[in-house]
């Protein structure tokens, strides 16, 4: 079977040599002989008779022949190599801006877009619908992604392709069901030896300020001095998830550890300043680290990560007998609905409940 006859041209990234980096543009020959003087004009251009390749050591200027190909046919390219100066993101990377979308959701569109032309092989010019829903189907039959990824992947390609470029203004995905998956819950034995195992104060600390006000992991590394009110025993959560400020409450028994700790240490804006640098705040990362190697002291065979402290924060006030809307409100949820899931996860309250067999 000969390969390059049965395929349209293609520009790939290809090691000739472990010293020698350069790009292969590959095309039938002689069915698109009118592509030879192009391949010629290349920088460094070199015909590799074996593999049947020309390759070429740089992109060229963007007013060569080559560029209008791209843009004109639907080639095999990994879109990855393509030079920034060729704009693929231009108007995408604008918009997003203008939308004021976090950096989250930026990285996130980025990710699926590229990963979908990674898989495509073409300019986005040339995407077709098919290929839009094929690369869904791929990812739910043949990865067995989870629905909350495919609904990330649908929010970034019909952000791209309708909404950005309107190469497809009339885009739609099939809908996929959701599952419902209750979260696993620590107990309060469990929370009590996760915060007390880090040898770190430091790394106590950060578990403990999680656990007592119910945040999320991105919410507690942006922590400033600044928003700690300490007469009204509050935290002002500053543009936390979907860009909403709100107030968490401040223990007292937090209180008293966090200024303890930052009266013995460097000034710095940040509750948790990164080690390296004191005007950066914790990377995400490592907080997660400090929680994933606190249950891994205590020997927690539990699926719990450090979102599970806020899981665990929520279910237990509600088993205290606080009132749903208000942990909806400490919790920044929209929705009420949000927040009831905490309902069902509660085992006090199913303690509570006798089995009619028992009426026997």
């Amino acid at each position: 079977m000969n390969l390059i006859n049965d395929m349209p041209p293609r520009l790939f990234p290809v090691n000739i040599t472990p010293f020698d980096s350069r790009f292969r543009f590959a095309f039938p020959y002689p069915e698109r002989i009118d592509l030879l003087p192009l391949a010629r004009s290349l920088p460094g251009a070199k015909y590799h008779h074996e593999s049947r390749f020309w390759s070429f050591s740089k992109w060229p200027e963007l007013s060569h022949p080559i560029y209008r190909l791209i843009n004109t046919e639907r080639i095999l390219i990994d879109p990855n190599i393509l030079p920034e100066e060729f704009g693929l993101w231009e108007g995408f990377e604008r918009v997003i801006r203008n939308r004021n979308y976090t950096a989250r959701t930026y990285k996130s569109y980025m990710f699926w877009n590229r990963s979908f032309l990674r898989h495509c092989l073409c300019v986005p010019n040339f995407v077709t619908e098919k290929d839009l829903l094929d690369y869904q189907d791929y990812l739910i039959h043949k990865k067995a992604v989870k629905s909350r990824t495919v609904a990330a992947l649908q929010s970034a390609l019909l952000f791209y392709y309708k909404t950005v470029h309107a190469i497809h203004p009339n885009l739609h995905f099939p809908s996929i069901k959701k599952e419902k998956r209750l979260p696993e819950i620590l107990n309060l034995d469990e929370v009590k030896l996760i915060l007390n195992s880090p040898p770190s104060d430091k790394h106590k600390l950060i578990l403990s300020v999680a656990y007592s006000a119910g945040l999320r992991v991105s919410e507690v590394v942006k922590i400033r001095i600044s928003d700690i009110d300490f007469d009204r025993d509050v935290i002002q959560i500053k543009q936390a998830k979907g860009q909403k400020d709100r107030t968490a409450i401040l223990s007292p028994r937090v209180k008293s550890d966090i200024l303890s700790c930052i009266q013995n240490r460097k000034p710095s804006d940040w509750l948790f300043p990164s080690a390296l640098n004191f005007k950066n705040h914790l990377s995400i990362r490592t907080a997660e680290k400090v929680f994933e190697n606190a249950k891994k002291n205590c020997n927690i065979n539990k699926k719990v990560s450090f979102h599970s402290l806020r899981h665990a924060f929520a279910t237990h006030l509600y088993e205290k007998g606080i009132d749903i809307r208000i942990i909806q409100t400490l919790l920044g949820h929209e929705s009420v609905r949000t927040t009831q899931i905490y309902t069902h996860v509660s085992k006090k309250k199913l303690s509570n409940v006798m089995s009619p067999y028992d009426d026997l």
